[in-house]
């Protein structure tokens, strides 16, 4: 059961991964690389994981309903997550040297949001079962991949255009960030949605 459990966890994001890395035919980036970003990705869980459990414990954030799913999603969680991402992608890939075309910044951020996705998806599915593990193979791998590679796009065109770099950087973390909250406030509402977290 925790073995089929694991390969449930694991198969989509594995396989978003190996799509991102095979529309990457002009230039492939070495595996190595890809897999420094999916194992940052997946470091990167740890101290978002310690931020949302302390800033979620503010009474604020304890409301209940679509109030307080949308404030948990929009101050707390999706910015946290897409933020640790990002830091990863910049402290750790930025000045790589094989992120040397606009292209790479998608399959490098791309990699850190779907180790981010892998991680979390497998102790959300380990622990609460199969119906919990399709139903996020259908949602929420696909948004953070979704996210990584929007984000990634903007990081790949900053890096070859300094002259507006911090723009475009911070327009991919805000278009991922927002694209995450709304997400997560459905996913957190207490509707039916909620089982898409």
């Amino acid at each position: 059961m925790t073995i089929a459990l694991l390969l449930l966890a694991v198969t989509p994001p594995i396989l978003y991964l190996i799509y991102i890395v095979r529309m990457d035919s002009v230039e492939p980036e070495p595996i190595k690389t890809v897999l420094k970003a999916l194992v940052l990705g997946m470091i990167a869980v740890m101290p978002a994981a310690f931020i949302e459990h302390f800033l979620l414990s503010f009474p604020l954030l304890k409301a209940g309903g679509v109030v307080g799913a949308a404030l948990q999603s929009f101050l707390v969680i999706a910015p946290v997550e897409e933020g640790v991402k990002i830091i990863a992608v910049m402290l750790f890939l930025w000045r790589d040297r094989n992120f040397n075309e606009e292209n790479d910044g998608i399959v490098y951020t791309g990699a850190v949001a779907i180790g981010f996705a892998l991680l979390e998806n497998i102790f959300y599915v380990v622990s609460n079962g199969f119906g919990n593990g399709i139903m996020r193979a259908l949602t929420s791998i696909p948004l953070h991949t979704f996210t990584g590679v929007l984000m990634g796009y903007f990081i790949g065109t900053a890096k070859f255009s300094p002259d507006t770099r911090g723009g475009r950087v911070m327009a991919g973390f805000i278009i991922a960030y927002l694209l995450h909250a709304v997400y997560d406030t459905f996913a957190l509402s207490g509707s039916s949605a909620a089982l898409l977290r």
